[in-house]
């Protein structure tokens, strides 16, 4: 059984999330009225790309710089507790939104991806959660693993399509102590049974755009955090590893953290 302890509890600037899987009743907010229903099977790299709504740029290049910025839309501000525009993850508006769960501030949201072709590697992607939590992807996905430098979401996305969780963070000042322990947390979740070279579709990545501490994301949906509750996130892993449109564990590239100047 899980530990119900929250891992270092620290300030951040703000989450997109709203509570979902809790110990006491909550609900999903649902995007899909605004970004549509359902979800589209990987498609060729010779499939048109389909932009996501509320465009920002998809993430960091290796290094953590950011992988610049598109349209109208600028990097993540704070207004009431979350990013109030469209930055560099491609976050949308939480304005209206109730408050988190529990003392990590947990929010979680749906958003059905409408689109998931493959774009140009290492171009940039607009998405529609911080973090991203689908769509328009490279051709090449991540490996299950740990990273310690940033990883450009357009391969994680991938991975997420294939079924994985991905775990992210951002620590400005650094916080090895509590990725330390949230090592140790994934290392100790289930092990899935359709991985043979791998113990589970996870993966850990810092993620220097994102709006809150800690998040994870899983196809379609997304949650962020102000630290590590055991419980929402094992619950989060727990409920939704695996159910990418692609169901399968065959392991991705181990350089994606070096593939994209």
């Amino acid at each position: 059984m899980r530990s119900s302890a929250s891992i270092a509890l620290s300030d951040s600037a703000g989450s997109l999330i709203e509570p979902r899987r809790t110990g006491r009743a909550a609900c999903v907010l649902s995007f899909a009225a605004v970004v549509g229903i359902g979800s589209a099977a990987c498609g060729s790299s010779g499939d048109p790309p389909t932009s996501l709504p509320s465009g920002g740029t998809g993430g960091s290049s290796a290094g953590g710089s950011s992988a610049g910025s598109s349209g109208a839309a600028g990097s993540a501000g704070t207004a009431s507790g979350g990013s109030s525009n469209a930055g560099a993850g491609g976050t949308a508006s939480d304005a209206g939104l109730p408050p988190g769960v529990g003392p990590c501030n947990v929010r979680i949201v749906e958003s059905p991806p409408t689109s998931a072709n493959h774009e140009l590697l290492c171009t940039d992607i607009a998405y529609s959660t911080n973090p991203p939590s689908g769509g328009n992807h490279y051709g090449v996905w991540a490996a299950f693993q740990n990273y310690d430098t940033p990883v450009r979401p357009g391969f994680l996305v991938h991975s997420l399509e294939h079924g994985a969780v991905v775990f992210w963070y951002n620590c400005p000042e650094g916080c090895a102590d509590e990725v330390t322990e949230v090592e140790a947390f994934i290392a100790a979740l289930p092990e899935d049974p359709l991985c043979t070279t791998v113990p589970r579709r996870a993966v850990l990545v810092p993620y220097p755009e994102l709006g809150a501490r800690w998040a994870a994301s899983a196809w379609g949906f997304a949650l962020t955090a102000d630290c590590l509750d055991a419980d929402e996130f094992g619950a989060f892993y727990d409920e939704h590893t695996g159910q990418g449109p692609e169901d399968f564990c065959t392991n991705g590239q181990t350089d994606v953290a070096t593939q994209c100047p």
